[in-house]
């Protein structure tokens, strides 16, 4: 912990004593060394300006957005670019972390009201913002309450953590025509990787807020930084948006809530099927009038779907919705 923060002081320390050693022969030997030591001193300016911020963002964050472009200027982002970064951000970290967990419907839901997505801060050099995910529960409790850690609520945040920082791994399988097939290979489990896709989707710019480029980094982990372009956003628009990566496709119908939908990325969140808990569904021709007749109402589903190692479906591809009048609370 506190690994480049650390390595900070080092340096500074380096930069002390070079200063120090200037000041000395100065004072030996009358040489004029004004010339060095206001190098130096310029050098620890930057390091506590620019580099201690981003330092301290390092060591304290998950996953790590640098944003270049006019509207992530030096020391003056704008106010709106900060605010669509850090909403979709939130947004995405939430439905990624959910995507991962393979929990019951009770037990998904207590998870994602506990998840909590924190700003960590933000540093100047373009424009970086830090994130990281914690436990509601975790953060309100005492130092008595933390010596006995509730092992399940901590697995649940590793996992999403962990999936968090493998974000930065998408844009390596993104080519000029579509995604590489090898991706289902890098993430195995269905859900999370369309979860994957269009948080990575969501996340490159349009170039219309003054953002050009987002670089996603994930400083807890090995993982090399990936960059996020609107060349990213269009492939993945034309070829994963309405047609999810898949493999291994069986046939299948399933019944269950639908509570809200994202039209713009033609998804929905199948709720409370019985004996599997929640299906993620693509549907590519999903109306908003349609939506509308269903949000809220129970829903049959009807397409192909991917399935984890256990028989549970993690993803449909939807080829028709209609509504299904649900009788009773269905057992998760």
């Amino acid at each position: 912990m506190d690994n480049a923060v650390n390595s900070l002081h080092q340096r500074t320390n380096i930069l002390f004593g070079q200063i120090a050693q200037a000041m000395q022969a100065q004072a030996s030997t009358g040489m004029d060394m004004s010339g060095f030591i206001a190098v130096y001193q310029k050098k620890l300016q930057q390091v506590y300006s620019e580099d201690l911020p981003l330092a301290m963002l390092r060591d304290s964050s998950d996953i790590i957005l640098h944003a270049e472009g006019p509207a992530a200027r030096h020391h003056a982002a704008g106010t709106s670019a900060v605010a669509w970064l850090c909403q979709e951000a939130e947004r995405r970290i939430r439905q990624l972390g959910m995507a991962a967990l393979k929990l019951g419907q009770s037990s998904l839901n207590a998870a994602e009201k506990d998840l909590r997505v924190l700003l960590n801060g933000l540093a100047p050099g373009s424009l970086y913002l830090g994130f990281s995910v914690d436990s509601a529960i975790r953060m309100a409790a005492t130092q008595d309450d933390l010596a006995i850690e509730n092992t399940g609520e901590m697995m649940v945040i590793t996992t999403i953590r962990d999936t968090v920082r493998s974000l930065p791994r998408v844009p390596t399988f993104v080519g000029d025509e579509g995604v590489h097939a090898e991706i289902t290979e890098e993430f195995t489990d269905a859900e999370t990787r369309d979860a994957m896709l269009m948080a990575a989707y969501h996340l490159s710019p349009t170039g219309k807020r003054g953002i050009h480029t987002i670089e996603i980094s994930a400083p807890g982990s090995h993982e090399k930084a990936g960059s996020f372009t609107n060349r990213e956003r269009t492939v993945l628009r034309e070829s994963v948006v309405r047609s999810p990566v898949m493999r291994n496709l069986r046939h299948g119908d399933f019944v269950g809530q639908l509570r809200e939908v994202d039209l713009d990325a033609q998804r929905f969140t199948l709720r409370d099927v019985p004996g599997i808990g929640s299906i993620r569904c693509v549907m590519g021709d999903l109306s908003a009038d349609t939506a509308r007749k269903l949000i809220g109402h129970g829903a049959r589903v009807f397409g192909e779907y991917e399935a984890d190692r256990d028989g549970r479906p993690r993803l449909i591809r939807v080829a028709h919705v209609e509504p299904y009048q649900v009788q009773t609370k269905l057992a998760c």
